[in-house]
């Protein structure tokens, strides 16, 4: 995912409950039972930039952004709804937990530092996905 010119994020899928993060997810997602029936799940992310970086304040959509291409890997038709579909938002994005205050007109991000992100899924179609994501993560980036 890249924020800016400068680093991109190691992004890390943090299970908080659990205390594991990315690295040690492989184990423990075979673990992850999501009920056919759920319609509503949130995923924790920890991101930690590779080094010093600024973003402009709307950041959040290259966050969007690398969601929707997460989407689209693996079901390109759910992408394109999520993506064109503006009545009814099928996810949530937090901001950034843990962003430094402004540096102009730009926000701070420290190297090695760690920033919380949360994907929050509020549809079965999204949520259906979800599960089969978890069984083929994404490597850091």
């Amino acid at each position: 995912m890249r924020l800016t010119q400068k680093p991109c994020f190691n992004t890390k899928l943090a299970f908080p409950m659990l205390g594991r993060t990315r690295t040690q997810s492989s184990t423990l997602t075979k673990n992850i039972k999501l009920s056919r029936t759920s319609e509503l799940v949130g995923l924790a992310f920890k991101l930690q930039p590779r080094e010093n970086a600024t973003v402009f304040p709307q950041y959040i959509t290259g966050l969007h952004g690398w969601f929707l291409d997460q989407v689209r890997q693996l079901d390109p038709k759910l992408s394109q709804v999520l993506h064109d579909d503006q009545d009814e938002k099928a996810f949530t994005l937090s901001p950034l937990d843990g962003l430094a205050d402004t540096a102009g007109h730009r926000l701070q991000l420290y190297a090695q530092q760690t920033y919380h992100w949360t994907v929050t899924a509020i549809s079965k179609p999204l949520v259906d996905w979800i599960r089969d994501w978890l069984k083929v993560l994404p490597p850091d980036h």
